[in-house]
């Protein structure tokens, strides 16, 4: 490139005039212009979500389905979620999760709620939106004890998500070892009829809420100590033999010395 010194450089009288989109310098003689043309912004892109149909009082799982963006990392692109219907479903019941470009959606409706409602997915890279929709349609509770997604009524109201870690606790106790047994279904059957209008009442109020998690810590617990014992058979017969030997040991003790050896 030459300057205007340079006498036997000849810019000429032509004037550069940038095309729409340019960004970036001209010299001052007009005549020689330094930029990148950045063109328009590209929407991102996201998959199709089948339309759903589940029982009242369960949830859709989590349904997976897929972002992209070519010009921005899939990792940053947000989401929102929106209803048609928010008495089924309310918004804050729309729970995303996943990572990169393959990410869920669970949609909870609320206690009790029948009837349709269009959920709508939306994914946004700052400038431009991409969005699909699908129908969730809930119908009517035909037996008494609901699927695996059921709800934990009361438990659910108490500590605000179904998703929380103690309600996938308490979810796991009643598949794996009160369904499988006639006892076992009639408590849950009687808990479903039995529990909605006490969830409700707790969920209203955030001091019964604190005070209702309290009180299911030994239950969470307990379940959680069952299910291990559950999927552990040796391991939990090893613990009980334990137990009672220690058990058996202390009452030895008592019986003569004492339970340190001073009678």
């Amino acid at each position: 490139f030459g300057t205007a010194d340079d006498v036997d450089v000849d810019f000429g009288p032509d004037i550069y005039v940038p095309n729409e989109g340019f960004a970036g310098t001209e010299d001052t003689l007009n005549a020689i212009a330094f930029g990148l043309s950045t063109g328009p912004n590209a929407p991102p892109t996201i998959s199709d979500i089948a339309d759903q149909t589940i029982n009242e009082n369960t949830d859709t799982g989590a349904l997976p389905f897929t972002v992209d963006d070519i010009e921005n990392p899939v990792a940053s692109l947000p989401l929102s979620g929106a209803s048609s219907n928010t008495t089924l479903v309310p918004t804050s019941n729309i729970v995303f999760g996943g990572s990169g470009a393959n990410r869920t959606v669970t949609v909870t409706p609320a206690a009790g709620q029948t009837g349709t409602a269009t959920i709508i997915v939306t994914v946004s890279d700052g400038q431009a939106q991409a969005a699909d929709s699908f129908l969730l349609t809930v119908t009517a509770q035909t037996s008494g004890v609901s699927g695996s997604s059921g709800r934990c009524f009361i438990a659910t109201a108490a500590y605000g998500s179904p998703l929380a870690p103690e309600i996938v606790i308490l979810r796991e106790l009643r598949d794996r070892i009160l369904l499988p047994t006639p006892p076992g279904r009639a408590f849950v059957e009687w808990y479903y009829r039995t529990s909605p209008p006490y969830a409700t009442a707790i969920a209203g109020r955030p001091h019964l809420r604190q005070v209702v998690r309290a009180a299911l810590w030994p239950v969470v617990y307990s379940a959680k100590g069952t299910l291990w014992v559950h999927a552990n058979p040796l391991g939990g017969f090893i613990i009980t033999l334990m137990l009672s030997g220690f058990l058996g040991f202390v009452r030895y003790r008592r019986r003569t010395k004492g339970f340190w050896g001073t009678k």
